[in-house]
């Protein structure tokens, strides 16, 4: 079942589900007039003929349309190449559900974690991360996080993914790379023991894009719409936290405290038709 899966989804990017949708409109087409100009006329029988293919033809096409895109695993929590941590990342198996953390034993000082990503490539495709997220795969073998088959509006099941320790203070960036394409609000929180920086995709009747208090209709921001992966960056420094959506500024906001350190990065709302392949931070 999963290798027909895979070759369905593999059809996807070819030219194939266009080609059955509109030869499916074709067939019922002439099943209905039974005539093209003068070189085409199909006799009553062949008309029957002609408008269960069509039907056929469509269904098969729209099908491969709206079928999922992929099947991706649980991320890693570990340093990226830049850092002279000592740190091991722990195996699928070792990973909390309902976090991905450092335990002690894995990091000297887990209060120095100053720089962290998202490692899909340590897990493997319909591996469970966080809390009802699931690691899917293209069929080019490039992997993310998406929402699993729980998660969906009758549900109300909660998707949570949430990295902890981490150390970011006064000048740091953090990254987001994903397609946000479920028709749900996804909510990104970075925290400290007084203070949050909040990024809300989609709220108010999917109208808005905000950061904390600024919040900036769709259409007036870069977001690329439909199955497109964007950018997002948080650029803090000076006392300042400016919100980047593909390399366009979003808003800039002046930080109640400049010194403040978030020690924890929480992410709701990933449903199954979204797609996060990258997250990461790290201090400048």
């Amino acid at each position: 079942m999963k290798d027909l899966l895979e070759t369905l989804q593999a059809l996807q990017n070819t030219p194939i589900p266009n080609f059955l949708v509109i030869s499916g409109f074709v067939f019922l087409l002439l099943a209905f007039i039974g005539k093209v100009g003068a070189v085409i006329e199909l006799p009553k029988e062949r008309q029957k003929w002609a408008g269960v293919t069509g039907t056929v033809f469509l269904i098969l096409g729209v099908s491969l349309f709206i079928l999922p895109k992929g099947i991706n695993t649980t991320p890693h929590l570990q340093p990226s190449n830049k850092t002279d941590i000592p740190f091991n990342a722990p195996t699928p198996r070792d990973a909390i559900k309902t976090q991905i953390k450092a335990q002690p034993d894995t990091l000297k000082n887990p209060e120095t974690q100053s720089e962290f990503k998202l490692d899909t490539a340590a897990y493997g495709a319909g591996d469970t991360i966080g809390e009802n997220l699931v690691i899917r795969q293209e069929s080019n073998g490039e992997k993310y996080v998406g929402g699993s088959d729980a998660t969906d509006s009758k549900t109300g099941k909660l998707e949570r993914l949430e990295f902890n320790p981490i150390r970011l203070s006064k000048k740091f960036e953090f990254i987001v790379n994903a397609d946000w394409n479920s028709g749900f609000t996804q909510t990104i929180s970075l925290i400290s023991g007084e203070s949050e920086l909040v990024i809300r995709f989609f709220n108010e009747s999917l109208n808005y894009i905000s950061f904390n208090k600024e919040r900036r209709w769709i259409n007036d921001t870069n977001w690329k719409q439909g199955a497109i992966v964007n950018r997002m960056v948080l650029y803090i420094s000076d006392g300042a936290a400016k919100f980047y959506i593909n390399d366009a500024l979003h808003s800039v906001i002046s930080l109640d405290n400049p010194n403040a350190v978030y020690t924890k990065l929480i992410m709701n709302g990933i449903k199954k038709g979204d797609r996060l392949f990258e997250v990461s931070g790290r201090n400048l």
